[in-house]
This record gives structure tokens, C-alpha cells and sequence, in this order.
């Protein structure tokens, strides 16, 4: 009797905590609503975040899956101040990428188009350079997951408007692959513009008619394409001027890749559509059911660490993630022009999503802290607690050579290792020192040494841990970035390799001018320079006003690859000379050497 009672009173419990878990969650799942003061809060910083980071136009919306929670448009769209309201349109940028994944799974789920199929079978006449021992296939899914292996960007061409998608394969004629499809992930607007180009060949449309009579017109949207000058014109009460921080208006230059983001312009009410199409997936008309299915799932494969941000079929996949493990996964895209900004997120498991537009150089700042702190408000109005930070566990191990005694690259950064007095290694990041600790979930956090100690560059250290990963052959350092109230996980640095330079290239050190001859491109960038520093070569890229910097590696006397992994590396630069200058050609820019 006392085991049957004691049995009986162990299933009571389960039942009773089950019960009040189910009651918890049904708490927490209440349907989200805004009232007066928070749309008062929100329009106040709405408005203090434009000023602060002086971006001219601003507008937001806030949905659920039947309605519109939340609406503002603050600020002018042009020279003449003409307000920003809900009819005016702003460029969009790689949010149109959402676009161009909706209109190839709509062709294979017709038929026309196979996801596993090579990609010559679209575009036969297209062909890269590679360094492989077996001939590469790329396939429409690794265009649209980011993974083919193609270079990232063709800035000369992405800054034209003489040209077409038609273009592109010439283009990679001259190009080599940066790594065997499918090992990669490399952010490519190069990608995307062949996955249009296919859409054009096998509709027998332009890629804008095709995106407008399939997804805008029955989505009921307004967006539309406006790639020359004449049309901008046609529709300048509408659409919104590009403005720098200081307020004065330029023209955006990207034009040619439509179908990866130039030249989208849309209202917000728009990308309020667009997000409820997401949010009502069950609904929706466009896609067989298993193939929305496949675009909202995130990617699984042995290198993508628990949390990283992926992108899948189209959709960005844990863009972020609150401190607190109840909130769904945060999906979406993004959108950067040179002078537009824009965020376009959504929570399924909480039904809610938002979007921002911004008209100005630093908008894409407004944007990201306004979709993050109305996210945040949203979800405490929804009974999440969500903590300013989270501490990962104890350091329990002090490790010597965390990197198995590696140096690393990327972004323009390199961490060195080095030795103490002690003759123990500790690492120098963009010339701050720390030494590492192993945690217990397999990452590794800074602990900060010197001057990294100083309070703001101490929190700088804290607030990132790394963890090194062996990915086809490569080590590649993860990077975890911890901000208030959200964390965010992506691979961001890839094995340094030491190399002897070659005379040529010790010879090409020099500063250089761009000699393209597009008026557009030589706006952007600036100067550039190509040096020694110590044992590394690098070349550094001035562009409105910040610097690029690339470490290569050199290959033989006219070719380097640059080094890291993700976007923009593991491309190909070249060397060339006459009598009096070196010439360098990375990116689709065309460099001179200056006397």
C-alpha cells in the first residue's frame, strides 16, 4: 500500500507540474496587442534613434497574422521635404532575395525547375575557373543557400546600370571559385543573380514581369522595379531620395542585380503583407504545402552549430536569439543599399513580425536597434522575461593552446598567437591581448590581459566567445556575440596560412587609384594599398570612409587568394604590369598602381 500511495502520489505530481507547465505556456502564448503607451514609447524612439543617427526617413510596422499592431512613418523621402507617409517607397536592398527563392520554388513546384539539378542545365554557356581536382556542380539549392562556392560580389557590376543579368556569366568566365560548392557559406549577391537569370530562362520573362504577375499581384502588393534614371523620375513623389548622414542627397548606385536586391522598392505596408504571408503559411497559395515547409526549415548538417545563423531555402534562419531558450527561432532577411536600410523579421511560434525601412547612410543602425528593442518589448507584453545577459558556465579549464597553435583571419581581422614571459600562449586581436578558458559547452571565452582590461574594451572582450571547428579540411573559428538581451552565432574566421611573397608582389607595394571606367564605382571607393606588415601582405580598400582590409596569400607571381572564411574571402586577386605600373584586379575593380 505505501508503494502503490507513494507511486500514486509521483504520478499526481507529474500530472499537476504538467498542468501548470500547460497552463504557463498558454500564459505566455497570449495573442500580442499594443496599446497607447506602447505606441507612445515606440514613437519616441522611433524618433530618437533617427536623430541620433541622423537618418532623414524612417517607417516601421508591426503584425500579427490577421492585422497590423503598429504603424509610423517618420520623417521626409526627399530635397523638397516631402513627409514620409504610406504611400511613399523605399529600396528594399536583399530583402528581394525572399522574392527570388519564392519564384524558383514556384518553378519547381511546377516542374520547370529541379533544385539538384546542375545549373548548366539553365544556363549552359556558363563555366568558372577552379583549382579542383574534379569538376564542381552547382546546383539552384546551393545558389540559394549562399553555398556554391561563387564569389561573393562583382562591385563593377553591381554598380551599373548599362547592364543585365544576361551579364553575369561572361562575367565568372574571368572568376574562380572560392570553395568546392557545398563546404562554404559565403553570402553571394552573384548567387542570387543567376538564380534571376534562371527565372528569366525558363519563364521566358523578365525577371521583374515574372516576380510581378506570380508573387506581387497576388500577394496584393505594390512593389515594384525601378533600375534607370527616366523611371526614378516617372515616380519621384513616391519614391524616396538616398540621403548621407549629413542629409544630402545621392543617387544609390547598384542596379544591375536586380534579382539579389538593387532596385526594390516597396511601402511599408508592403513588407507587413509580406510578413503575413510567412505568419500564415498554412494559408498560403503560392507554394505546395511540403515546399513552404522546406523554406521555413531550417537547414540541417553536421557543421552548423546549435543556434548559428543559416540561411535555407531563401529565409535567414536564427538571426538572433533572446536570453531566454522559450522564444521561438527569429526568421527573415535584411536589406542594405549603400544609403537604404532595411530589417524584415518574424517569430512564427509567437505570431508577430516586424519590419523597417530606412532612407539614409547609417540607417541600417535605426533599423536593427528598433527591430530588436520593439521585439523585446513585444515579448515581455507577452509574459517572457528576458535577461539583460546571460553568463556562460564556469570557466573549467585554462587552456594553453585552445587553437591548436593556429592563427586565424577574417573580416579584416587576425588573431595572433603569441607568448608571455611565461612563455605561455595568449592571443593579440586587433591589438588587444587576452588569454582563453575553456567553457563546458565547448567554446572558449577571452579573459582580457594589459590594456584590455580598460572598462570599454574589457566589456568588448567579454561579450564574445569563440569556438574552432574542422570544416572540409579547414579549421574555422565560430564566433559568439553576446549584446543585451540577444546573442548571436556565426563562423567568422578561418585559418591564417603563412606564406613567402613573391618579388612580384613585394614589388606591387604600392598605393593604387581605381581606373574603371564607371563613374558610380569610383564614387564608392576611394584609394586603396597594397603592403608588408611584418609577415603578412595586405591590401586595404578605402570605401566612404571606413577601410577593408584583406590579408592574402599568395599563390605564384600574378595570383592570391584572400584569406578567412565567409564572404568576400578565399577570392582570387591578380597581378599584372607594364614599364611603369602594377595593375591589381579583385572584386570586378580594376586597380593602378600610383607613382
Amino acid at each position: 500500500l505505501k508503494r502503490v500511495s507513494t507511486l500514486f502520489f509521483i504520478i499526481s505530481t507529474i500530472h499537476i507540474e504538467r498542468g501548470l507547465r500547460i497552463c504557463a505556456l498558454s500564459m505566455i502564448m497570449k495573442e500580442l496587442t499594443i496599446d497607447s503607451n506602447q505606441q507612445l514609447k515606440f514613437d519616441k524612439l522611433i524618433k530618437k534613434l533617427s536623430k541620433k543617427h541622423k537618418v532623414t526617413g524612417t517607417s516601421v510596422i508591426l503584425v500579427n497574422k490577421d492585422s497590423v499592431l503598429y504603424k509610423k512613418h517618420y520623417g521626409i523621402i526627399n530635397a523638397q521635404k516631402v513627409k514620409n507617409n504610406a504611400t511613399r517607397k523605399m529600396m528594399i536592398g536583399s530583402t528581394t532575395k525572399l522574392l527570388t527563392a519564392l519564384a524558383i520554388l514556384i518553378l519547381k513546384d511546377k516542374e520547370s525547375i529541379d533544385l539538384d539539378e546542375p545549373i548548366t542545365t539553365y544556363i549552359p554557356e556558363i563555366a568558372i575557373n577552379h583549382r579542383f581536382d574534379k569538376e564542381p556542380i552547382i546546383t539552384p539549392r546551393m545558389l540559394l543557400m549562399h553555398i556554391s562556392g561563387l564569389p561573393s560580389d562583382n562591385f563593377d557590376l553591381i554598380t551599373r546600370k548599362d547592364k543585365s543579368l544576361a551579364d553575369i556569366p561572361e562575367l565568372l568566365k574571368d572568376s574562380y571559385l572560392c570553395a568546392r560548392p557545398n563546404t562554404m557559406p559565403a553570402y553571394s549577391n552573384l548567387s542570387y543573380g543567376l538564380l534571376g537569370l534562371i527565372i528569366e530562362r525558363v519563364t521566358k520573362q523578365s525577371y521583374a514581369e515574372y516576380i510581378h504577375k506570380n508573387i506581387v499581384e497576388k500577394l496584393g502588393l505594390s512593389i515594384e522595379f525601378i533600375t534607370n534614371r527616366q523611371q526614378l523620375k516617372e515616380r519621384e513623389k513616391a519614391i524616396s531620395q538616398s540621403f548621407t548622414a549629413k542629409g544630402k542627397v545621392k543617387e544609390d548606385p547598384l542596379g544591375t542585380i536586380v534579382s539579389g536586391g538593387s532596385s526594390t522598392y516597396a511601402t511599408i505596408d508592403d513588407l507587413g503583407k509580406f510578413l503575413q504571408f510567412f505568419l500564415n503559411h498554412e494559408h498560403q497559395k503560392l507554394l505546395n504545402p511540403k515546399t513552404m515547409q522546406s523554406m521555413l526549415q531550417k537547414p540541417e548538417a553536421s557543421w552548423i552549430l546549435e543556434g548559428e545563423l543559416t540561411v535555407g531555402l531563401g529565409l535567414m534562419h536564427d538571426i538572433r536569439h533572446f536570453n531566454n531558450t522559450e522564444i521561438g527561432p527569429i526568421k527573415g532577411h535584411g536589406g542594405n543599399t549603400i544609403y537604404h536600410h532595411s530589417t524584415f523579421e518574424f517569430l512564427p511560434d509567437e505570431n508577430f513580425g516586424i519590419a523597417v525601412m530606412t532612407n539614409s547612410e547609417k540607417g541600417a543602425l535605426v533599423a536593427k536597434e528598433l527591430t530588436v528593442d520593439i521585439m523585446r518589448s513585444c515579448l515581455e507584453s507577452l509574459g517572457y522575461e528576458i535577461p539583460k545577459r546571460l553568463f556562460p558556465q564556469p570557466s573549467t579549464t585554462k587552456s594553453d593552446q585552445a587553437f591548436n597553435n593556429q592563427d586565424f583571419v577574417g573580416a579584416g581581422l587576425k588573431i595572433s598567437r603569441i607568448k608571455n614571459k611565461d612563455n605561455q600562449s595568449i592571443y593579440r586581436f586587433s591589438g588587444l591581448k587576452f588569454k582563453l578558458d575553456s567553457d563546458s559547452d565547448g567554446y572558449f571565452n577571452a579573459q582580457p590581459l594589459g590594456v584590455s582590461r580598460l572598462p570599454i574594451l574589457n566589456r568588448l572582450i567579454k561579450n564574445i566567445r569563440f569556438k574552432p571547428m574542422l570544416r572540409d579540411e579547414e579549421t574555422i573559428l565560430y564566433l559568439e556575440q553576446s549584446e543585451a538581451y540577444f546573442k548571436r552565432v556565426f563562423p567568422l574566421f578561418g585559418s591564417y596560412q603563412k606564406a613567402d611573397v613573391y618579388d612580384s608582389w613585394e614589388s606591387a607595394c604600392k598605393n593604387y587609384r581605381i581606373i574603371n571606367n564607371n563613374p558610380a564605382l569610383n564614387q564608392l571607393f576611394e584609394s586603396a594599398k597594397l603592403k608588408r606588415k611584418n609577415d603578412d601582405l595586405i591590401i586595404e580598400m578605402k570605401l566612404l570612409g571606413s577601410k577593408n582590409k584583406y590579408y592574402l596569400y599568395p599563390i605564384n607571381d600574378k595570383e592570391a587568394i584572400i584569406q578567412g572564411f565567409g564572404r568576400g574571402t578565399k577570392e582570387t586577386i591578380t597581378l599584372n604590369s607594364d614599364h611603369d605600373h602594377y595593375y591589381l584586379s579583385l572584386q570586378g575593380i580594376e586597380l593602378k598602381s600610383i607613382e
